[in-house]
């Protein structure tokens, strides 16, 4: 695992992850400063992807694409884990940060979803990840 820094690909998203065989890299845009808070919530939700990569034995691309549940899944623990990854500021259980990010899954990864039923899910599913 290797993390890039400054990836001027990348436009609208602020981080990704790359993988090939056994190997991943998370690149993160240029904008987004080394070390801030923003920088290591990034971090935990793609490094939270890498671990999906592996736990499927390398199948975690095909999967997402072709499978809504699936992903639907995958972006819920990413989530999660970018949430409770800012705890020391906003703590895991922020109504805002669990908005947003709620949002954000609802809308922009071709789920047909509303936030408001993403919400309770994505709260359990912080739940999970801090006790």
């Amino acid at each position: 695992m290797r993390i890039i820094h400054d990836n001027p690909k990348i436009s609208s998203r602020r981080g990704e992850l790359r993988t090939f065989l056994f190997w991943g890299w998370i690149k993160i845009h240029r904008s987004v400063k080394q070390d801030s808070q923003q920088w290591h919530a990034i971090v935990a939700h793609e490094y939270k992807h890498w671990e999906h990569y592996k736990r499927s034995w390398g199948l975690h691309p095909i999967r997402y694409k072709f499978s809504k549940s699936y992903r639907y899944q995958c972006e819920l623990e990413a989530y999660a884990a970018e949430v409770v990854s800012q705890e020391s500021i906003w703590g895991a259980l922020n109504y805002r940060a669990r908005k947003t990010a709620a949002r954000l899954i609802a809308n922009e990864y071709d789920l047909n979803l509303e936030p408001c039923n993403v919400l309770p899910e994505l709260t359990a599913e912080i739940l999970s990840q801090t006790s």
